[in-house]
């Protein structure tokens, strides 16, 4: 009976030292209070910046002015009232991001109205064929740019548009260079035609010249 207690004792004991020599969990840190509007104020200054940048503002003069009210307020709360600053804060958002999609819209369709006269003009001269590569990424580029509209990723594809009239419009110069060398060509050509018909009748003039002279 003494030894079955002492192998229950012992057991006992393995247990408590198992348990002590365990690593205690880490303590869960908490958010700093100062830390939560620091996201939305980094994502509100971006959309303001990329409005600046582009002169968005001017095609949603209302919802700009009233997210710029938003904003100002949120950074003025920052120092006294964090939550109140993140609500001020996505409130500006909401509004900036309507601010992007009007903007950014306006802008596109200028420039999808742009590449169809110059993608016109370019077809017209055949640079299809004459400058596949330039033609090719042109409408490789305005694919994109229509998939990235769908998605409303507006900056990304503004600049996809940008690139397909920048494309479309090379491949127009690389055409036209092409087919002003060939013109040029063939108007030597048929200057030196010309100039050989000339050469050729003024030597059949002087042939006959001289048979009227042998027949006198």
């Amino acid at each position: 009976m003494k030894n079955v207690r002492r192998l229950l004792l012992l057991a006992a004991l393995s247990v408590l030292v198992i348990a002590a020599c365990e690593t205690p969990p880490e303590p869960v840190e908490e958010a700093d209070p100062e830390d939560i509007p620091a996201t939305e104020q980094e994502q509100a200054r971006n959309l303001r910046n990329t409005i600046m940048e582009y002169q968005l503002d001017q095609y949603a003069v209302e919802e700009f002015t009233e997210a710029e009210q938003y904003f100002e307020e949120a950074e003025a709360l920052m120092d006294e009232d964090v939550d109140a600053a993140a609500e001020s804060y996505v409130a500006a958002i909401a509004l900036y991001e309507e601010v992007v999609r009007i903007g950014f819209t306006e802008l596109i369709g200028g420039l999808k109205a742009e590449i169809a006269e110059v993608r016109a003009e370019a077809e017209g001269i055949r640079a299809d064929v004459a400058a596949r590569t330039e033609f090719e990424q042109g409408v490789e580029s305005y694919d994109e740019g229509e998939d990235l509209e769908v998605q409303g990723e507006w900056e990304p594809a503004y600049q996809m548009f940008e690139r397909s009239l920048d494309r479309f419009t090379a491949s127009y110069d690389v055409a036209r260079e092409k087919r002003d060398r060939a013109d040029e060509a063939m108007a030597r050509a048929q200057e030196k035609e010309e100039d050989t018909e000339r050469q050729v009748r003024e030597m059949e003039d002087e042939l006959e010249d001289e048979l009227e002279e042998d027949d006198d």
